[in-house]
């Protein structure tokens, strides 16, 4: 099966449970709220697996996301000054004065 670019992701069984799997710490019921740091290690561990490309919005994280668990990863995104229209390249690349 061709994978077309308005296909959703979704569809994509065997991918999409090794997506779930990338996403299942982060979005586990004992998690009060997301660091920052955390969405981006998910979001560059998506971008190195193919399921998302780098100059795609941030939003698009959420497609990976429970419903219920996206609002408090918009918050915490927006807390550190990202817009969701950025490019998830944004997101991941690393600032100077950043740690490695």
């Amino acid at each position: 099966m061709a994978i077309t670019q308005w296909q959703p992701l979704r569809e994509l069984s065997p991918i999409r449970k090794q997506l779930d799997r990338l996403f299942h710490d982060m979005t586990s019921s004992d998690h009060d709220s997301y660091s920052i740091d955390e969405i981006k290690n998910e979001a560059r561990q998506l971008v190195e697996c193919g399921a998302v490309d780098d100059q795609q919005p941030i939003w698009v994280l959420c497609e990976f996301i429970a419903p219920e668990e996206c609002l408090s990863v918009e918050e915490e995104i927006e807390k550190n000054h990202y817009l969701l229209r950025a490019h998830i390249a944004d997101l991941i690349t690393k600032k100077e004065g950043e740690e490695n």
